[in-house]
């Protein structure tokens, strides 16, 4: 059982750092204020912070031709 939480720890690092990166590479898409506040929400609550980012603060690419 020693592995589940090993692996479970393994995808909550990948996907804080996942979160961060996205919200880096994505700052145009968010205001300055908003950018500060999430990135401080994931930091503090690293775990409920990603999954607030992804299921409420990231808003799907738009995409012009």
């Amino acid at each position: 059982m020693d592995w589940f939480w090993w692996l479970a720890g393994v995808v909550a690092v990948a996907a804080w750092v996942v979160a961060l990166v996205d919200m880096v590479r994505r700052r145009g898409a968010l205001r300055r204020g908003q950018l500060a506040a999430w990135v401080l929400i994931v930091i503090i609550l690293p775990v409920l912070g990603t999954i607030l980012y992804f299921v409420i603060g990231r808003r799907p690419e738009t995409r012009t031709r």
